[in-house]
């Protein structure tokens, strides 16, 4: 049997696919303690096709997760430090002249990567702000399909990295259990996900919701909806379920709704996970 052959076989296999799925997420879960929720979610949004927003302090893993996920799925990983000083050169490449061919030769940047972190992407721009970050707008924001946050540890997965090997000698040393071939192939099974009228019409009253509460001046865009669907799909498709259920809508509400949602003036919720929560408490699960 010719090699492509075999590749296509075992790409339109679901018991390979199914041991992918989980293979990677034992791989990510060895190097990023304690955070399966986020892994959870990091992975479905890749399958989705959608770029994810990473957000918190330094040091907690934001960098080491982008690089994990690339490592594990077999993409090539580069990334790009949002400094002020940052060219387009920087990014797309260069050509340079080879005065022994007398010709040039252009250099790929590391846009053409397959997996890329854009590091620091809110870094405040020279002159006048040279140091710190600021927010960004909410047509930059509703660019990323999910937003999360990586957070502490918790006390038994901050002993275990201190007494540990260090992550990026684990890191090193881990194998790839995808290729980009099987990444596309996932992608085309995520797709494929069974979403049923009734949780469509859930989704839909979810989006109403955040358009008609008095706690958010600014709901869920048609574009924020079928991000929703989007999501939804492939966490279903990671957690191995036989179609999307709520439980999977509202196991990424946060990470969807939250950079989405701008929250009214006087409202009682003082963090997007809070809105997001009461958004989900206010709407019946059919």
């Amino acid at each position: 049997m010719q090699r492509g052959n075999i590749l296509e076989k075992l790409h339109t296999n679901e018991d390979a696919q199914r041991a992918a799925i989980d293979h990677a997420r034992k791989a990510l879960g060895r190097i990023i303690l304690g955070k399966n929720e986020q892994i959870t979610l990091a992975l479905a949004c890749l399958l989705a096709r959608g770029h994810l927003l990473i957000e918190d302090l330094p040091g907690l893993g934001k960098t080491m997760l982008a690089q994990a996920l690339a490592r594990v799925l077999g993409l090539s990983f580069q990334r790009i430090q949002f400094t002020s000083d940052l060219l387009p050169a920087d990014i797309i490449g260069v050509s340079v002249f080879r005065q022994n061919r007398g010709e040039f030769e252009f250099q790929p940047g590391p846009i053409f990567s397959q997996l890329i972190l854009a590091d620091e992407v809110n870094r405040a721009t020279p002159p006048g702000d040279q140091i710190g970050t600021f927010p960004l707008p909410e047509s930059q924001l509703d660019r990323f399909l999910m937003r999360i946050q990586m957070g502490y540890p918790n006390e038994d997965s901050e002993r275990e990295l201190l007494a540990g090997d260090d992550r990026r000698l684990m890191l090193k040393d881990t194998e790839a259990v995808a290729s980009p071939e099987m990444l596309i192939a996932l992608q085309q099974s995520v797709k494929a996900v069974h979403v049923s009228d009734a949780l469509i019409d859930y989704i839909q009253a979810l989006v109403r919701h955040t358009r008609e509460s008095a706690d958010i001046e600014i709901g869920l865009s048609p574009r924020g909806a079928q991000a929703l669907v989007a999501a939804a799909k492939s966490v279903a498709f990671v957690e191995n379920h036989s179609g999307a259920y709520p439980d999977d809508v509202q196991a990424v509400f946060t990470a969807i709704a939250g950079h989405r949602l701008k929250p009214a003036g006087g409202t009682r919720f003082r963090s997007p996970a809070e809105l997001c929560q009461h958004v989900l408490d206010s709407v019946a699960i059919p």
